[in-house]
């Protein structure tokens, strides 16, 4: 446990950590500043088909129609954001692997301490809801 009282987690290129964040409960932090476009986290999937997807509604990212992808790592931590800081792409990322996958990228500099977000529709700025 690092000093501050969090949960460490050494990611391919950063120090993240799980912290509160506020209403939403849990979220990802970063203990160091990320420069814009890089790639913070890149996280295993696990696959799943149906039934699953509805009981881990909270914590999947959609693979297709009938599968659903439980992120390893701190993927499934990250909380949605309408204006994220980051971005995620679900399949194989390039360079690491050639299994299922989910990045999280930067969408522009993000400074220590501050909380990693996503929006979940995929797409920076869709307001389209978001229920759990």
């Amino acid at each position: 446990m690092a000093k501050n009282g969090h949960h460490k987690y050494y990611g391919p290129n950063f120090d993240l950590y799980i912290g509160n964040a506020g209403r939403k409960g849990l979220g990802v932090f970063t203990d160091v500043d990320i420069p814009a476009y890089v790639w913070i986290e890149v996280c295993p999937l696990v696959l799943l088909k149906d039934p699953w997807a509805e009981e881990l509604d909270k914590f999947y990212y959609e693979w297709d129609d009938e599968t659903c992808g439980l992120a390893m790592g701190l993927g499934s931590f990250y909380n949605h954001a309408v204006n994220p800081n980051a971005t995620f792409m679900v399949g194989c990322v390039a360079g690491y692997s050639k299994k299922p996958t989910v990045g999280i990228k930067a969408l522009g500099r993000i400074k220590r301490g501050t909380e990693i977000t996503i929006n979940y529709n995929g797409t920076p700025g869709d307001r389209t809801p978001w229920e759990f």
